[in-house]
């Protein structure tokens, strides 16, 4: 399934059960892609991630109710998912900055956020480059994590769990008997979770894990800054743009590779990433 027809249907189902409980692996099943591209697709293009969207959907749509009839706070709570009058009261007011009893009074005062729909449009600005090469099987060791789809909500993710390991030195450890000085984090989508194997090139292993990492043709992508917000940037950019050139294979490895002297405060980390194609 091409973006534009994923992010169409994406929305389409969101629109569809906005006041029904989401869940990851139900709009997964639905749209039959792992909920990791569906999220990863989303966020890229529109800026929000599939849970915050809902809530300021969520929270325009009560807007709308308080503005235009005489509900009461607790059967709106109630609609949209909240335990009492309190606690929707409460969200109300975060998200707008005013409480239900002073919308009328203040309507210009409210965060709107309508429906989305898509379409099609041209900029200046030019896609990431990339270099298609081919790369030959070879194993790393290191650290696994098993990550559930409850924290794709988090734009973070990966950088959290390596900044988490650099904190703990696991980092520098493995980059002790590393043969390239390099980190490899591999990102692998599975049906029911994800998996993130970070780790170096090495014959020793230690007590470690090992992970093969798959021969094949990669589009090569290189980008420097802050690793908090690098990977981002690199797949918004495959999102929005590189992916009407290529077709990168889904529910495959994707691979990060960082220098050993990585620095999460440097803003000139050089990071590459490597997308399987088809």
């Amino acid at each position: 399934m091409n973006n534009i027809d994923l992010m169409q249907k994406t929305i389409v189902y969101i629109e569809d059960h906005l006041f029904e409980p989401f869940k990851y692996e139900i709009i997964g099943t639905y749209l039959n892609e792992n909920p990791m591209h569906i999220n990863q697709t989303f966020t890229m293009i529109t800026g929000m991630n599939i849970e915050e969207y809902i809530y300021h959907r969520k929270m325009t749509e009560a807007a709308k109710k308080l503005l235009n009839g005489n509900y009461r706070l607790v059967d709106i709570a109630n609609q949209f998912g909240f335990s009492t009058a309190h606690e929707f009261s409460t969200a109300f007011s975060n998200h707008h900055q005013i409480s239900p009893i002073q919308v009328r009074t203040n309507p210009e005062q409210l965060r709107m956020v309508e429906r989305l729909y898509i379409q099609l449009s041209v900029t200046t600005k030019p896609p990431m480059p990339y270099k298609m090469q081919t790369m030959d099987s070879f194993r790393i060791v290191g650290i696994q994590e098993i990550v559930s789809f409850n924290e794709l909500g988090n734009h973070f993710l990966v950088p959290d769990i390596v900044y988490e390991l650099k904190e703990k030195e696991e980092i520098k450890s493995l980059l002790s008997f590393s043969s390239d000085k390099k980190i490899y984090v591999v990102v692998q989508p599975n049906p029911n979770d994800i998996e993130i194997f970070i780790g170096v090139k090495s014959e020793r292993t230690f007590d470690y894990e090992s992970k093969q990492i798959f021969n094949g043709d990669y589009a090569k992508f290189e980008a420097r800054g802050k690793l908090d917000y690098v990977f981002n940037e690199i797949w918004q950019s495959v999102e929005k743009q590189v992916d009407f050139n290529i077709h990168y294979e889904r529910n495959s490895q994707y691979i990060y590779i960082f220098p050993d002297d990585m620095d999460f405060d440097n803003s000139f980390n050089k990071v590459e990433l490597w997308i399987p194609t088809l």
